[in-house]
Parts: C-alpha cells; structure tokens; sequence
C-alpha cells in the first residue's frame, strides 16, 4: 500500500508542475498579446488623427498662425490639441506600465515637441493644455519642451509645399 501511495503522490507532483508550467506559458503568451493589442490601439490612434489632419487641414493651418484665430478655429484647435495629447499621454502611461517598449515613447516625445513647437500651441499648453493632464504627464511634457526653440513644423511644411520642384 505504501508504494502505491508513493506513486500517487509523484504522480500528482508532475501533474502539479505541468498545470504550472502550461500556466507560465499561457500567462507569457496572453501579455505578448496584450502588448499587440496596446501596440495596434496606439498605431490606429495614431493613423486615425493624421486622416483628420487631411480631412480638416485648416485646423493645423491655424496653429502656426500669427493672426488672431476666430471663435470656431479656437475651439477646433483646442479640442485637436487636446484629443492629440491625451492620446499621447496614453502612450506614456502604456509605456510607464511597461505595456509598449521605449521605441513608442521615443516615437511620441517628438510629437510632442512638433505639436507644440510655435508660439501659439505652446501658449496653449502653458495657459490651458496642462492644468487638463496628471502632473506627471504635464511634468514630462514640461521637460520635453524646456528650452526648446520654435521650429514651427506646420510652416515648414507649407513652405515646403509651396516651392516650385525642379523637373
């Protein structure tokens, strides 16, 4: 009787770790797919604000302006902003929790610095953008542009569109 106990209990030993080691693989596989699935959210917000910007180009037009902007334009270009950084806001978090790698992050601190690289969006985000984030987003975004020049993206790249190309 003793040894059939015996061979009871390794039997139910390895029956043991093999659940736990089938457990260790689907735990791997399921965050491998979380961060798939964390990484196609961030790609298709990504993509899905730049379709806007070609659908309502005026919006970033009117962010490199000098002239003063009119009700409309003003609230258009604060809701862009905001929509914009918050979705930015949510790669840092994924990527504060680990859930996307640095590449993202990296990828997206230059956006920040594009989006807020003139006077105009860069006054927004001193007198309105940052007091609608957690300190700790408005502390990084703080950091980004400190002592960063304008480069005014939005004009390059009008000018850009602008010249005449050599045939």
């Amino acid at each position: 009787m003793t040894d059939v106990a015996t061979w009871s209990q390794i039997l139910s030993s390895i029956a043991v770790l093999g659940t736990l080691v089938y457990l260790a693989i689907e735990i791997r596989q399921n965050t491998a797919a979380e961060h798939a699935a964390t990484r196609l959210g961030i790609n298709n917000a990504s993509a899905a604000e730049l379709f806007k910007a070609i659908d309502y180009p005026e919006v970033l037009i009117c962010s490199a302006q000098d002239d003063p902007l009119t009700s409309e334009q003003t609230v258009r270009l604060h809701a862009w902003l905001l929509a914009g950084l918050r979705q930015l806001e949510y790669t840092w978090l994924q990527y504060k929790n680990q859930m996307v790698d640095g590449y993202y992050w990296e990828a997206d601190k230059q956006i920040i610095r594009g989006l807020l690289d003139n006077p105009r969006t860069r006054s927004w985000w001193q007198e309105i953008g940052r007091h609608l984030y957690g300190p700790a987003f408005v502390e990084e975004v703080d950091a980004l542009i400190k002592d960063q020049p304008y480069r005014n993206h939005t004009r390059q790249t009008i000018a850009w569109g602008a010249r005449k190309m050599a045939a």
